[in-house]
């Protein structure tokens, strides 16, 4: 069997493997926060009070956390997020893959506000396994100013609900409205989404 045999196979392996979380500001923290994991994917839902003060000028920097990916796939990273009330944000983040596979790997982040106005922020990469030449890390660190997060800062401070999601293999191109799913499921009121990166 040849190398690229190799790579299909690993490649077919691998294309459900996710990482998802949801964080939600203004109530306390349920029971059922602990991550539950099945053969595909990890869930991990938290709900916790907002503990920055209504005129503060930053939200975060929010953490994912370390991640790592089921079912014997060699990566794992972090990722996290600052924005702040002039509506300049901090978007960064580490993936590493350990093994002989090489992966694409994908991170979405949604941010909503009391005024039903979501935030997104998106990363695509790539990470060289054992048999490819190339990085076995994707860094990233976007640094930036989106003119909708200041003009709606004191709805992101009345309330806000977070939700991100990783994946390898993966396509970003409907995840922000799995994710926007999901936030309505909550509750939160979704109307409009700014893309921010």
């Amino acid at each position: 069997m040849n190398k690229r045999s190799l790579r299909r196979i690993f490649a077919t392996a691998v294309t459900t493997a996710t990482v998802f979380a949801c964080l939600t500001a203004g109530v306390a923290a349920p029971a059922s926060a602990a991550p539950t994991q099945d053969a595909a994917h990890v869930t991990q839902s938290i709900t916790l009070p907002l503990t920055s003060p209504r005129l503060a000028n930053d939200l975060g920097p929010w953490g994912t956390g370390y991640i790592t990916f089921c079912c014997g796939i060699p990566v794992g990273g972090y990722a996290s997020l600052t924005i702040r009330a002039d509506g300049t944000y901090q978007f960064s983040g580490h993936f590493h893959v350990s093994g002989w596979p090489s992966y694409n790997d994908s991170f979405v982040w949604v941010v909503a506000a009391s005024d039903g106005t979501a935030f997104s922020f998106a990363h695509r990469g790539h990470m060289a396994g054992t048999g490819q030449s190339g990085s076995r890390d994707d860094d990233w660190n976007n640094t930036g100013y989106n003119e909708s997060v200041a003009s709606h800062w004191n709805a992101l401070q009345n309330h806000w609900r977070y939700n991100w999601r990783a994946k390898v293999n993966w396509d970003v191109a409907g995840a922000i409205g799995q994710i926007i799913d999901a936030l309505k499921a909550l509750g939160q009121v979704v109307a409009v989404i700014i893309t921010v990166v």
